[in-house]
This record gives structure tokens, sequence and C-alpha cells, in this order.
């Protein structure tokens, strides 16, 4: 993932690049995740702005790297309201940084926990 330039709108191609999820998917998110909701230009393309950013940064985090189904995630998202906000209050530019050596230990120790609880 490269640098985001903050802009105020961004194209669902730049958003796929920034993101890595592939414009299928986002698409298939927006109807997946009611949180995921970016306006449409008068051409009917999509217009991603920032707060939709770190939505799909979220979603991406709790599918790819928490490993939860699309069902979980969305309950996730739907039931702890304060878990959204802490997310989604943090800056862009945490969201692109690669995560350092002590989180991703946190992350598999919660995905860890979570398949020990299931078990």
């Amino acid at each position: 993932m490269g640098k985001i330039r903050e802009k105020k709108y961004y194209a669902i191609g730049e958003v796929s690049k920034l993101t890595e999820v592939k414009p299928h998917i986002l698409r298939y998110w927006e109807d997946a995740f009611p949180l995921l909701r970016p306006k449409k230009n008068r051409a009917g393309n999509r217009a991603y702005r920032a707060h939709d950013l770190k939505v799909v940064f979220l979603i991406r985090r709790l599918l790819r790297e928490e490993h939860y189904t699309a069902e979980a995630a969305l309950a996730k998202l739907k039931e702890d309201r304060d878990f959204v906000k802490e997310q989604l209050d943090r800056p862009l530019e945490d969201w692109i940084a690669p995560p350092s050596l002590t989180d991703r230990m946190k992350q598999d120790l919660h995905v860890l926990l979570k398949m020990i609880e299931q078990w």
C-alpha cells in the first residue's frame, strides 16, 4: 500500500489500489455492509470520502486479518458501536502504515483466542 494523497473524493480504482481490495469486492461490500455507502457523482461513478476509505480498511481488517466471516463482521459492526467509533476516529494515515510487530502479535493472539473460544 502506498501513501494516501489527501483529497475530498477517491474513485473506486484509487480505493482499490490503496486498500488492496478489488473493485467488484468493494461493490459487494456496499451491499453487504450498510456502513459503507459512497456517494455517486453526476456520472454515476462512486465517490469515496476519507470516511468511506476507513470503513473499507476496517471491513478488510475484520475479514482478512481477524478472519471474521462476512456475517460475523456485519454483526460486530452493528453491535459494537464503541469499537466502530474508535476505529473510524483514527486518522486515515494510521490505516496505511504497516502494523508494528506488537500490533501483529496482538492480532494473532486475538485470532487464537477466538479460535479457542469456538473450540
